[in-house]
C-alpha cells in the first residue's frame, strides 16, 4: 500500500496518542479482525494494592485462596507485599499505555472486598477489582473511567478490552460466579 503523501505524519500531535487516526486512510476500511493491535498483558497490574485477592488466580486450592485473604483482613499484609513485586507486569499507568500506543486490554477481575493502607482488607464491602494474584488499589470502575475519558479525547482511536472474570478455580456452574448475583439470576 502506497499511501506516499496521504498520511499527514507532520501533525503537531504526538504520533503514539494517534495513531489510528492519523493511519485511518490505510485502515480505514479494515475490520477489527484484520489488525494487529499492540497490547499489554494483565494492563491494571502497575496499580496492585498488597492484598491477596480473594480467588486469587493460580492458587489451586480455594481454601488456600481464602485463607490468604483473610490473612490480610487480620492485618498480616507481609504476604503480598512480598509477591507484588512478582506480580506486576505493567509500570505505566492504563493512560500511559494508551497513549503509548497500546489498543489491546488485558482486563482482569475478581469480585472482592476492598483493601486499604499497607494492602490490608478493609471490611465486608465488596466490589469488582483488577487483579493479578493480588487485587488493585482502586475498583475497576475507577480504571474504567480512566480509560473512558481516554476515548472522549481520541475519538478516532480503537480499543479492544479482554475482560475475564477470576474467581474460585474449584467451582463449577453458577458457582463460579460471583454470589452477589441473585437466585432469580442463577436461575435463568
Amino acid at each position: 500500500c502506497d499511501l506516499g503523501d496521504e498520511l499527514p505524519l507532520q501533525d503537531d500531535r504526538p504520533f503514539l496518542p494517534h495513531w489510528m487516526g492519523v493511519l485511518m486512510p490505510a485502515i480505514g476500511s479494515l475490520g477489527v479482525l484484520d489488525l494487529t493491535l499492540p497490547g499489554t498483558h494483565d494492563t491494571l497490574t502497575y496499580d496492585l494494592s498488597s492484598a491477596v485477592s480473594q480467588g486469587a488466580n493460580g492458587i489451586a486450592s480455594s481454601c488456600l485462596s481464602a485463607c490468604l485473604h483473610a490473612a490480610n483482613g487480620a492485618g498480616l499484609c507481609a504476604i503480598g507485599r512480598a509477591v507484588r513485586p512478582q506480580a506486576r507486569t505493567q509500570r505505566l499507568t492504563v493512560v500511559e499505555q494508551l497513549d503509548a500506543g497500546i489498543r489491546f486490554l488485558d482486563i482482569r477481575a475478581v469480585y472482592t472486598a476492598p483493601s486499604g493502607p499497607g494492602g490490608c482488607l478493609l471490611g465486608h464491602r465488596r466490589d469488582w477489582y483488577g487483579l493479578h494474584f493480588l487485587q488493585t488499589r482502586k475498583p475497576l470502575r475507577v480504571y474504567l473511567g480512566q480509560i473512558a475519558a481516554w476515548m472522549r479525547a481520541h475519538p478516532q482511536e480503537l480499543i479492544v478490552m479482554w475482560v475475564s472474570y477470576h474467581g474460585d478455580a474449584e467451582a463449577i456452574g453458577t458457582d463460579q460466579y460471583p454470589r452477589h448475583i441473585g437466585q432469580s439470576e442463577r436461575a435463568k
